[in-house]
């Protein structure tokens, strides 16, 4: 036990604070990730008319009650235990619908009728019908020479909405009419859900309380080589997930204009390659930024935990995660201070981007993380070499390739900085290289006597044939696997997605995996998203808004401190490389300072480079503001340790104070907090 607590003690209390607050952080931002509640089912597809042919149907019959189901238990005034029964009453229909299958700018229009028998001449009375029209949620790329237009977001696509509600206006609707149909009038559209709601009715009397009608489909219109009960028991996606929507306009509940292009991407991937082949090509539509690999993990988590907040956002938020692990553990390699360490950690937790972002479901910060992981080994490799061929030693250049592979999987655009990565490598083999001419000095000075004459030869072939082994087995292990593994990631991952690519790319039947791979990667170029359309350089980057008379607004707000921490950063790097040259000294000191400045500082101008034409631009900003908090921590640890450190630290104090501060003052926009509209209006109109 003595033994145990010396160990304990020998721990830096850095590095116990940083486990403290990762633990926290991830504590924090799972808990307010999302509704595990809000998700939907599997999605069906209503066709539109075609020509001299009756439109497509799905007609449903709802129970208000019954003998049997609608009984509860009560305790009367005696207070013993009663039975009654009870009806219900219509009072709301929700829909939520996935994509519409129509070219940019079209909408889509749905009709529900209702009568009192199911058979299809039943319906057709316009005294009991109800249109709703949705728009489609892309309206297209600008045509050459015209400027890029936000694309209007309406709700329905994805977000519960009740557009029949002016039926109930109609007072014709009774209990007698207990089927619906529903069609599509214009085009073809997948949908989710559709929930009937009615009020809790005793003795006819209305209680307040209100419950999902039990639905089921009565029938629905077959496809080609399709039998009537196939397709009626098909239709039975339409209410797989039953219960009361939230109607709170929280992003905890609802979904970001964002998020609901990668939730497109992701009910297309769920029905595979069932759909009609006649449909006109390139009918589906998202924006393209995004390589397979990212895709398919943030699909995972909706696979894991069901189509809602929660499970769309999992990975993202872990992904955050492993951006503040990873760039804790590459402070601490570069300045071997795990004070420096915990202050990027301070500055990334509380910088307010690493929770919203987190809470955004795309693939932006997977692809962050998975840098960051290559990040961290290849500057093992480059700070320490390889002791051997053997064990984690030759993992660390593998480690960093597959990881540098995975962030190209997830946006082509990463290739540019893993271009840094590439010449980080290089580095390191140089230095590697030098160590090598050092130990070979070392061995020509191998004395011999007359029992081993060659020990001198033998030594120097040892070191040479140690070397060999090395550069080989790092150059395989990085270079090779990084071509490797990129393409064979490209292409594995994109076959998940086959059928939602086969639609973005307009690619006909003869199309091949490697074009549409090729496609995918070449979008973290040439695509774009909602957020590349705002200003990179935007420190309020509005995420989610809602409406009514309560509502949210969500943002990736930068927390003003942390920003101006990593500005100050970038200037600390600046005046150190200015004093070295100026200081005309280039020793093992002054090399060891330019190095710890000069990593992070290539890694802050590649990704300005590429937040100025990359596709999802927004990545590549948050990333530029990591390598500035990198650059934060080590020029704060630097100033500690100066004759200035009593002011030095009175202004970290206060500085962690503001820091603290200012995030729990973006706290709204950065948690979704719903407040007044006359509040939010006061804020933000």
């Amino acid at each position: 036990m003595g033994k145990t607590s010396e160990k304990f003690k020998k721990i830096p209390k850095a590095l116990i604070a940083f486990f403290a607050i990762a633990l926290l952080f991830l504590a924090v931002g799972l808990g307010t990730l999302g509704s595990p509640s809000e998700g939907i089912g599997a999605a069906y597809e209503l066709k539109a008319k075609r020509e001299d042919s009756d439109p497509p149907a799905v007609i449903a019959e709802l129970t208000f009650s019954d003998s049997e189901n609608f009984k509860e238990t009560y305790l009367d005034e005696e207070g013993e235990e009663q039975t009654r029964t009870y009806t219900l009453k219509l009072t709301g229909i929700y829909v939520n619908l996935a994509v519409i299958y129509a070219e940019p700018g079209e909408s889509a229009t749905l009709r529900l009728e209702y009568a009192s028998n199911g058979t299809p001449n039943s319906f057709g009375s316009s005294s009991r019908r109800a249109d709703a029209v949705f728009e489609n949620l892309y309206t297209g790329t600008p045509a050459e020479g015209e400027e890029a237009v936000e694309p209007d977001v309406v709700d329905g696509q994805f977000h519960w909405v009740a557009p029949f509600q002016g039926v109930f206006e109609k007072n014709n609707w009774t209990t007698s009419y207990r089927y619906v149909r529903l069609t599509s009038l214009t085009h073809d559209v997948l949908i989710n859900e559709i929930v009937f709601v009615g009020e809790k009715l005793i003795n006819s009397e209305e209680t307040g309380e209100h419950m999902v009608i039990p639905a089921k489909v009565s029938s629905a219109t077959p496809n080609a080589n399709e039998t009537a009960e196939d397709a009626r028991v098909r239709a039975g996606a339409l209410f797989d997930a039953q219960y009361i929507p939230s109607e709170a306009q929280s992003s905890y509940y609802r979904y970001s204009d964002d998020e609901l292009y990668t939730l497109s991407t992701i009910a297309e991937m769920h029905r595979g390659g069932e759909y009609d082949t006649t449909l006109p090509a390139g009918a589906y539509r998202v924006e393209g930024i995004y390589n397979s690999l990212g895709t398919d993990i943030v699909a995972l988590g909706t696979d894991i935990f069901g189509v809602n907040p929660f499970g769309l956002r999992f990975f993202s938020m872990l992904a955050s995660f492993g951006v503040l692990v990873f760039g804790y553990l590459f402070v601490r390699q570069l300045t071997k201070s795990d004070f420096a360490g915990l202050i990027f950690s301070l500055l990334y937790v509380f910088c307010n981007l690493s929770f919203a972002l987190g809470h955004l479901g795309n693939p932006l910060m997977i692809g962050i993380f998975f840098f960051m992981g290559a990040l961290y080994f290849c500057h093992k490799f480059y700070a320490r070499g390889m002791k051997t061929v053997r064990g984690a030693s030759v993992l660390t250049p593998v480690l960093s390739a597959l990881f540098a592979a995975a962030a190209i999987a997830v946006n082509g655009a990463y290739v540019i900085p893993v271009l840094g990565l590439v010449a980080l490598f290089v580095c390191g083999m140089v230095r590697q290289q030098k160590a090598k001419k050092h130990y070979l000095a070392l061995a020509a000075e191998t004395k011999t006597d007359a029992e081993n004459p060659e020990a001198r030869e033998q030594a120097i072939a040892s070191v040479e044939r140690e070397y060999r082994d090395k550069n080989l087995a790092a150059a395989l292990g990085f270079g090779v696997v990084l071509v490797v593994a990129a393409l064979m990631f490209s292409l594995l991952f994109a076959i998940p997605l086959y059928s939602p690519y086969m639609r973005l790319y307009s690619a006909g039947s003869e199309a091949s995996i490697f074009t549409l791979a090729w496609n995918a990667f070449a979008g973290g170029f040439v695509g774009t998203n909602p957020g590349a359309m705002h200003s990179a350089w935007d420190l309020f980057y509005d995420i989610f808004t809602g409406t009514g008379t309560t509502y949210a607004v969500t943002a990736a707000a930068v927390n003003a401190v942390a920003a101006a921490a990593g500005i100050l950063g970038i200037a600390f790097a600046v005046w150190r490389i200015v004093a070295v040259i100026c200081s005309k000294k280039l020793e093992k000191e002054q090399r060891t300072e330019l190095r710890r400045v000069l990593v992070p500082l290539a890694g802050l101008a590649l990704s300005l480079i590429m937040t100025a034409f990359g596709g999802g631009a927004l990545a590549f900003l948050v990333l530029a503001y990591v390598f500035a908090f990198a650059l934060a921590a080590e020029g704060l640890v630097f100033l500690w340790g100066s004759k200035y450190h009593t002011a030095v630290k009175i202004v970290s104090i206060v500085g962690l104070v503001l820091l603290v501060a200012v995030f729990a003052l973006y706290s709204i926009v950065t948690f979704s907090v719903p407040l007044p509209a006359s509040f939010m209006a006061k804020i933000f109109g």
